[in-house]
C-alpha cells in the first residue's frame, strides 16, 4: 500500500491522516536541516556527517520537539523557532568542527601561566624523582 498526502488522487493510495487514524486538522510543520559549506570542505563535511549520523538524528528530534512546542504556543511561534534555530546552529557546528573550547581554557593552556606551571612541574619531577627510572 502506498501512503500519500491527503490531497493525493493516486489510485490505491490512502491519505496519510486516514492511514494514521487522525482527524483532519492543520497541516503538520515540515522541518529541513540545510548545511551550506565551502567547496573545499565539502567532502570532509559529508564524511563527518555520515560518522555523526546518530547525533544529527538527535538534533532533528530536538528540532521536531521545538517545532511541536512552538506550535502549541502559537503566540510565541516565531520566537520559539528562532531560538531553536540558533541552538541548532551551535549543535551542527559542534558536530562538524568539534565542541567550542571556552576562551578561559585557551588562555590558561596557551599563555605564560601554562609555561610556568609546566616548567615548575618538570623542575619538581627532575629533583623529586629519587628512583632515577626516567
Amino acid at each position: 500500500m502506498i501512503y500519500r498526502s491527503a490531497t493525493s488522487s493516486v489510485p490505491g493510495s490512502v491519505p496519510m491522516q486516514a492511514a494514521r487514524g487522525r482527524r483532519a486538522g492543520p497541516p503538520p510543520v515540515g522541518l529541513a536541516l540545510l548545511i551550506s559549506l565551502d567547496d573545499h570542505r565539502h567532502m570532509e563535511a559529508v564524511r563527518r556527517c555520515l560518522e555523526q549520523s546518530v547525533r544529527l538524528r538527535a538534533l532533528m528530534r530536538r528540532l521536531r520537539r521545538a517545532a511541536l512546542t512552538a506550535g502549541a504556543k502559537r503566540a510565541h511561534f516565531v520566537s520559539a523557532l528562532h531560538a531553536a534555530s540558533e541552538d541548532a546552529t551551535l549543535w551542527v557546528s559542534d558536530v562538524l568542527y568539534g565542541p567550542r573550547v571556552p576562551s578561559t581554557w585557551l588562555a590558561l593552556a596557551g599563555g605564560a601561566g601554562a609555561d610556568a606551571v609546566l616548567g615548575a612541574l618538570c623542575h619538581l619531577l627532575a629533583y623529586a624523582d629519587t628512583k632515577h627510572t626516567n
